[in-house]
């Protein structure tokens, strides 16, 4: 199956995979993500796309709890941008010390369903 074809069938996953490629590269990052909330709350993110431009590939990761992660202010509306220290700050986010994470920056972004 082509890329075309799974645009048909997976349309949401191909849009943010690229659009997760795309702010790596404009915002001349190593990672770039785009999540959403599980059902509304503020206890669980969806990771729809993560990037990792070093090696031009789409990295899978699931479901996981938003506490005690960068992510976490985000579901309370707040922009969040941590120039360095990122793993010292969030020292139980285990996919920070993965991803060899030292900066953040994340802004989290509404829908008319969300409120």
């Amino acid at each position: 199956m082509q890329a075309a074809d799974n645009f048909y069938t997976e349309p949401g996953r191909l849009y943010f995979r690229e659009a997760a490629r795309e702010l790596c590269q404009a915002a001349g990052v190593h990672v770039a993500g785009i999540t959403e909330c599980v059902d509304f709350s503020d206890e669980n993110i969806r990771v729809l796309a993560l990037y990792q431009k070093a090696n031009n590939e789409f990295i899978e990761v699931a479901e996981h709890a938003a506490a005690r992660t960068p992510c976490q202010m985000l579901l309370n509306g707040e922009a969040r941008f941590y120039p360095s220290g990122l793993r010292a700050l969030f020292p139980r986010d285990q996919h920070l010390a993965w991803l060899g994470a030292e900066a953040y920056c994340g802004v989290p972004l509404k829908n008319s369903f969300a409120e």
